[in-house]
C-alpha cells in the first residue's frame, strides 16, 4: 500500500528543485574570498617570525622553553620525546569522538598529561608567533597528488587551486598539532605550506630542534592563499591565524541553521534537514561539499518522491553529516541509512570520498535509496518482494558498475537508485544498460505516488 501521507502541495512540489538548489549554491567566488581574507593582515601586530634562520628559531625555542622543560613530569617528557605515540595519539583525536569507545585509559591518559603540561604558564607565548607546517592534499581532504597538473608534478592546477581557495576557509585544530619555527627547505612533495600565526597567550611546547607542539582545540581562519614556488616546484601557501574554537563552531552553526531555515521555508515541513557534526581542519570545505551534495540530491531525485521520502523520515533531523568514524570498527563505512531512527548518516570527509571525485554523492543518493526502500510502502520492503528478488537474481550478473550492489537484493536496489539517479549521465545510461527490470520497477514505485 502507498504511503497515504502524500505531499498535498504540489506547487510546492514543482519548486523544490529550483528553490532547494538555491540554498546550496557557495556565495563566494574565488577573487572575492582572496580579496575579503587578505585585508584582515593590514594593521595586523608584527609577529615573530623565523622564516628560514634555523639556529635562530632552535636558540630562542632552547632559551624560552627551558623553564617549561625543566617543570615537565618523566611521563610528560617520555611522551613528548616519542614521535609515534604522538602521531597516534593525535591519529585517534583526529579520527573518532572521544566518546566513542576507542581511547583506552592509556590514551585518556596520555591526552591528559600533554593538556596539563601545555597548561602551565611557562608554555604561554608572551608574542604572537609565525609557525609553518607542510601539508599533504589528504590533510584537507582532497586525494593524493590532488592539486598538481595531470602532465607535470611540478606544477599546481589552477582550476583545482580556484577550488581550495573558494573551499577552505576555516577550521578547526583538535589535535596537538606539530608544526616548525622555520619553513622546511628540504620539502620536495608536500603540496601546501600553511604558514600560521599563533595569538599571544597560545599554549606551545617545544619538541626538540625547530619543532613545537600546539596545545589543542583551536580555531584557524585562512587570510591570504597564493602559490609560490619551492625548489623548482610550485606550492600552494595558506597564511592563516589562530583563533577561538568558539568562533569556529559558532561559524558551522550558523550554516547549519541557514540550511536548515531555507529547508523548512521552502518545503513546510517542520524539521531540520540536517546536523553538521564538523570539527575539522578544513570544516568550511566540508560544508561546502555537504552543500553540493544535497544539491545534486535535490536536483536529480524525483520532486514528489523526494518530499514523500523526506516527510516520513526522523521527525527531528533527517541527515547526520560528520567527520569523524561513523561505526567504530568498520572504518569502511562511507555511510549508511539507520531503518531505526529513520536518519541518514555520512562521513563527509571519508577516505573513499576524497580518493574518487563525485563518490560522497554516490553515497548520498545510495543511502536515500534504502530510505526509500523501507519507508515508501507502509509495512512492506520492496526490495525484498519475490518480484524484486526475481529480479535482483536475473540481473545481478550482469553488474559492473559496482560489484558491491550484488551483495544481496535490499543493496541491489539502493545500488540502482543511485546510479538511476546520478547526476552522471554514463552512470544512468550504464545501469539501465546492465539492469533495465530493475530501473523499470523503481520507476513504477515513484511513479505510483502521481
Amino acid at each position: 500500500m502507498i504511503f497515504k501521507n502524500i505531499i498535498k502541495n504540489l506547487s510546492i512540489c514543482m519548486a523544490t528543485v529550483t528553490l532547494l538548489g538555491q540554498c546550496f549554491i557557495p556565495s563566494n567566488t574565488v577573487s572575492a574570498a582572496e580579496n575579503q581574507r587578505s585585508s584582515f593582515n593590514l594593521k595586523a601586530e608584527k609577529s615573530l617570525d623565523f622564516e628560514k634562520d634555523k639556529e635562530k628559531a632552535k636558540e630562542w625555542a632552547e632559551s624560552n622553553f627551558k623553564d617549561w622543560k625543566k617543570s615537565l613530569t618523566s611521563e610528560q617528557q617520555k611522551i613528548f620525546k616519542d614521535n609515534t605515540r604522538l602521531k597516534e595519539m593525535n591519529d585517534k583525536i583526529d579520527r573518532y569522538d572521544q566518546i566513542s569507545g576507542k581511547f583506552s585509559e592509556k590514551d585518556k591518559k596520555d591526552i591528559s598529561q600533554i593538556d596539563k603540561a601545555l597548561a602551565n604558564k611557562k608554555a604561554t607565548l608572551s608574542k604572537s608567533l609565525n609557525v609553518y607546517k607542510n601539508l599533504k592534499s589528504e590533510d584537507l581532504g582532497y586525494a593524493d597528488k590532488y592539486f598538481y597538473a595531470a602532465n607535470d608534478s611540478r606544477i599546481i592546477d589552477r582550476e583545482k587551486y580556484k577550488k581550495l581557495v573558494s573551499e577552505f576557509q576555516y577550521g578547526a585544530i583538535n589535535t596537538f598539532m606539530e608544526a616548525d619555527l622555520t619553513k622546511d627547505s628540504n620539502n620536495k612533495s608536500a603540496p601546501i605550506l600553511l604558514s600560521l600565526t599563533l595569538a599571544k597567550g597560545t599554549s606551545i611546547g617545544h619538541l626538540n630542534e625547530d619543532h613545537i607542539i600546539t596545545e589543542r582545540n583551536l580555531g584557524i581562519e585562512i587570510t591570504r592563499t597564493s602559490i609560490v614556488v619551492v625548489n623548482g616546484r610550485e606550492v600552494i601557501k595558506l597564511e592563516g591565524k589562530v583563533v577561538s574554537k568558539e568562533k569556529i563552531q559558532e561559524k558551522v552553526r550558523k550554516a547549519e541553521d541557514n540550511l536548515n531555515q531555507k529547508f523548512k521555508e521552502i518545503t513546510g515541513l517542520r524539521k531540520n534537514l540536517l546536523q553538521l557534526k564538523i570539527d575539522n581542519l578544513y570544516a568550511s570545505a566540508s560544508i561546502d561539499r555537504t552543500e553540493t551534495i544535497i544539491k545534486q540530491l535535490v536536483s536529480n531525485v524525483p520532486n514528489n518522491l523526494l518530499l514523500n521520502i523526506m516527510k516520513n523520515m526522523n521527525d527531528k533531523t533527517l541527515f547526520t553529516i560528520t567527520d569523524k568514524i561513523l561505526i567504530p570498527g568498520k572504518e569502511g563505512v562511507l555511510g549508511y541509512y539507520d531503518t531505526i531512527s529513520k536518519t541518514l548518516f555520512i562521513q563527509i570527509d571519508h577516505y573513499g570520498h576524497k580518493n574518487i571525485e563525485g563518490n560522497d554523492v554516490n553515497t548520498l543518493l545510495h543511502e536515500f535509496g534504502h530510505a526509500v526502500d523501507f519507508l515508501l510502502i507502509t509495512g512492506k520492503v520492496p526490495s525484498k518482494t519475490s518480484k524484486f528478488m526475481s529480479i535482483y537474481n536475473r540481473e545481478k550478473k550482469n553488474i559492473t558498475i559496482e560489484p558491491y550492489i550484488k551483495k544481496d537484493s535490499t543493496e541491489f536496489f539502493a545500488g540502482v537508485f543511485n546510479y538511476l539517479y546520478s547526476p552522471k549521465k554514463s552512470d544512468r545510461e550504464q545501469i539501465q544498460k546492465e539492469a533495465p527490470e530493475a530501473c523499470k520497477f523503481i520507476k513504477d514505485l515513484i511513479n505510483s505516488l502521481n
